[in-house]
Order: C-alpha cells, then structure tokens, then sequence
C-alpha cells in the first residue's frame, strides 16, 4: 500500500509543477514514475487490480509521450507531430479495452474513458493544460498488498521449539509465549444490489426490500479463527434502517461463495442532503465466538446510499439504472454551478427525469423501429406530447434565439434535438452535438440538454440507457487553459432508435 500511495502522490506533485514553457519536467517525472508504476502488476498475478494497475501505467506513459509532443513544438521539431500520433493511437487502443470491461473500479475507468477521449481529440499544444488537468481528476486506486513467506510454518515451529527450550517450568502451561498474530489481516469485501455491483452512490427506494449479496477474499487467517463477519456502521439512528449480517466458514471462502441479505430503508432522503454513508466492518471469529480481531477493509470499504421516493426526492423514473445515473449528474451540476438559481435547478431537475423517462420508454417499447425518422416531424412532435403532457404549457418549439431556432424550450432550460443516422459512437456523439446547445444557452442559465436518436444499425444489442445519458463540459470560447467560474453544462440524453427484434441476435 505505501508504494502504491507514494507513486500516486508523486503523480499529484508532478502534475502541479507542470508548465508549457518547460514540458520536459513533467514527461520525465512520469517517465520515471511508469517504470515504478509497471513494477505493481506483477506482484497482483492475473487479478482485476493487476489489469487496473496495468492500464493506468498505460495512461501515464500516454500523458508523457503527449507531453513530448509539446516540448518537440516548443522546440519547432520538424517531426513533433510523431508524439502526439503515437499517443492518441494507444489512447484508442486502451479505450476500447476499457470500454468492454463492465465489473469492478467504475470510477476509476469512467475518469481514464473521459481523459483518453479528450486525448484523442487533441490537436493544440495550448489545450494540452487542461489535458494534464483532467488527468489530475483521475482517482488513481491504491492496492493493498500482503507478503506470505512460504517458509512462515517451518520458522513458527522452529521459533516455538526454542522458546519452549529456553522457558521451561514446572507448569505446563508457561511452556512458551504465544505467537503474535499476523499484522495484516485484511479482508476484501465486495457487494451487489439485486444483481447488479453497489454504485457510488447507490439508489434505493425507500420502504422497498433489496437483495444485497456479499463475498470476501481473505488474505491470510489468523491462528485459530474459523469465520469470518461483516456488518455496516452508520451515524443513522438503527430504527430508521435493516441492514445485514454475513457469516462466512472458512471453507465457504474459500469458494467464493456469496452470501445474500436484505437492505431496507425507512424513510426518504430530501433533495438537498448529503447520502448516507456506511462503512464496512469486518471480523474474524473464534470457534463460540470466544475470540474476536478485527480487519481492514479493502474494496467496498465506505458506501453511499441515497434512499429515495417521489414526494422527498423527485427524480424518480422507475428505471433503476437510470434513478441512480440521474442523482450524479444532478450532484455534479450543483457542485460545479453552486449559485444557480434554485428554480433553474429545479426545472433542469424535471427535463433530466421526463427525458430519462421517456429514453427508457422508447428503448422498451421500441416506438422508432425500423421507421425512417424525420427530426422534425417525428421525433420532435413526438417528445414535445410526451413533455407537455408531464409538465404543461411551459414547453415551447422553434423559438428564436441567438441566431437559430431552438428545438424545444422548458422554461429556462434549452432542449436541442437530433437524429443521428451514420454515427454511432457515444464519444463522437456527443462532441459532435454539445456546442449548439451550449451557445443557445450562454445567455441564459448554462445548463442546456440536447437529445440524440441514434438511428444507425444495430449490428450489436443497445446498452442500459443509462449509459447514454451523461453530462458533458463543451469546450468555451477564451477558456483554453482554464475553466470559467460559470462553465456551460449540457446533458447528453442518447436514444436508441431502430432497435431490431431480440429475436434476431440468436
């Protein structure tokens, strides 16, 4: 852990210092820090953190060979453009090892997806400041390491004989010392909700029972322990909350065997309030539960909770992928616009649900398969029912405004439509389409929505929509290398049209 922790600071620290006048300082830093970075994998063997630790030290080595790329510009290079090739083509390649990987470390390879494409489409050495910002978001993980010597039993037995040697008595029982316990008792804890791995944080509906499954993986038992228990603490009055218990045998770990329990609130967050957070607590057991010693908890060691209904916390769509993906981007804009007015807020909080609601309804029911959709007339009038008929007069169409014509208009907040009939790339998608809406709105509140019906064909099944609904920062006019005090937000609502039968993937 300490190595792990020590590179990741020495990340932070080279990130800080680094200058457009001398970009030498910071591809040599992370030069250096890779080969460190490169030596982690190989102590993890085939685990998941092998891979994660092995593609960040990909992510770095492409942060330095950009950074190449600007010194050779600096420098008037005739072949700089050689650096920065090299990189975006190993920010595509490790793009789509990221992408086709779903389980574990979501934050982490959300944050790297979002730096690579902002690599990828680097093309100004003066936009590479906010390349190197972006990556000082990055949450690098740290790992947690336990060294077994194979040897450990026969040096046990060997050190008892010579205690036993050098402490004889008459009592039997002060034949010896005990042997201390091992220093690193650690347990990985990791859980699932209904199926699905624990998000950050995690939507439930309140007075509604869920199913949380556990498993652990122990690095090393301590003498004479036979199980192992965890549990959750929380600041929460326990009236208020059930949650549960998991007891594990020795051998049951051993086979990764999951144990199951149910998860319940009883009461509604309000919308302004922080989640609720539990922390993991995990035990080994004596046989009778005579003995007790506590472990560190790696992996989902501190959870959050929104627990939610509709009166308290209105975002709700009744799609539970979306439920939870909505709440983040609702986070994000208060956090990054924290003196929007509340109404705007609010009315930016009622299009995100009636538009998530609506990119579930039309992916389920499959309105535009196989139709050729006209923007205007089809898609357009189709959703503009579908608002008016959740939130009234106050959605307006083709209204003029800073030079065009918008599409739909709640209030104030602009809703940009289009239908999409060659591109099929999230990332392309919505670089392609978040500056008209963010235009529209640089008069106004600067949070914007635009939707886009994906039309192409679907060689592939369509992914949960909430991967399709996110929220993106356009690049502004005057703010290359640094970001506005009110940055224009706009939400990416993708929908999957011209779905084909389910049928017709067998």
């Amino acid at each position: 852990m300490q190595k792990s922790s020590a590179l990741n600071q020495d990340i932070r620290r080279a990130l800080q210092g680094f200058s457009l006048l001398q970009p030498e300082g910071l591809a040599t830093a992370l030069e250096h820090i890779r080969v460190e970075y490169d030596s982690l994998p190989t102590t993890m063997g085939d685990l998941p953190e092998g891979h994660l630790a092995h593609q960040v030290s990909r992510a770095i080595g492409i942060l330095a060979i950009t950074c190449r790329w600007v010194q050779a510009v600096v420098k008037a290079e005739l072949d700089a453009g050689r650096f920065v090739a090299a990189g975006k083509a190993q920010a595509r390649i490790l793009l789509s090892e990221l992408k086709s990987q779903t389980i574990g470390f979501s934050n982490t390879r959300g944050s790297l997806v979002s730096w690579l494409n902002a690599v990828c489409e680097l093309d100004d050495p003066m936009h590479f400041e906010r390349v190197v910002a972006e990556f000082g978001h990055v949450p690098l993980p740290v790992f947690y390491f336990a060294s077994v010597d194979p040897y450990a039993g026969i040096k046990r037995i060997r050190e008892e004989m010579s205690t036993r040697a050098n402490n004889r008595s008459d009592d039997p029982g002060e034949s010896g010392q005990q042997r201390p316990e091992p220093a690193g008792r650690v347990i990985k804890v990791l859980f699932e909700v209904d199926g699905a791995p624990w998000a950050t944080p995690q939507a439930v509906r309140s007075m509604v029972q869920y199913d949380v499954a556990a498993r652990v993986q122990v690095l090393e038992w301590p003498r004479d322990m036979e199980w192992v228990e965890v549990d959750f603490l929380s600041t929460q009055d326990p009236q208020l909350y059930v949650v549960p218990k998991y007891r594990w045998t020795r051998t049951e770990v051993e086979s990764s065997s999951a144990k199951k329990g149910g998860l319940l609130f009883k009461f509604a967050q309000s919308l302004q309030s922080e989640p609720i957070a539990l922390a993991t607590r995990a035990r080994f057991l004596a046989a009778n539960d005579a003995r007790m010693l506590s472990a560190t908890v790696i992996g989902h060691a501190n959870l959050q909770i929104r627990a939610l209904d509709q009166s308290s916390y209105p975002v709700l769509t009744r799609y539970p992928m979306i439920d939870i993906q909505i709440p983040k981007i609702l986070e994000e804009v208060r956090n990054s616009l924290p003196d929007l007015r509340p109404s705007d807020y609010d009315d930016f909080m009622n299009c995100m649900v009636i538009l998530g609601r609506y990119a579930g309804m039309v992916q389920q029911t499959g309105v535009f398969k196989g139709k050729d959709v006209d923007e205007k007339r089809d898609f357009q009038q189709h959703l503009l029912q579908h608002l008016r008929m959740q939130l009234g007069p106050d959605v307006h169409e083709e209204e003029t405004l800073a030079g065009g014509r918008l599409d739909l208009r709640f209030r104030n907040v602009v809703i940009e439509l289009k239908v999409e009939h060659s591109v099929k790339d999230r990332s392309k998608l919505r670089t392609k389409y978040v500056r008209q809406p963010a235009q529209y709105s640089a008069s106004g509140v600067p949070v914007s929505v635009v939707c886009i019906l994906d039309m192409t064909e679907k060689l592939h099944p369509p992914s949960n929509v909430a991967n399709n609904i996110t929220l993106e920062s356009p690049a502004l006019h005057g703010y290359d290398a640094a970001t506005p005090a009110y940055p224009s937000k706009v939400a990416v609502v993708i929908i999957d049209g011209n779905l084909r039968s389910p049928s017709s993937y067998s």
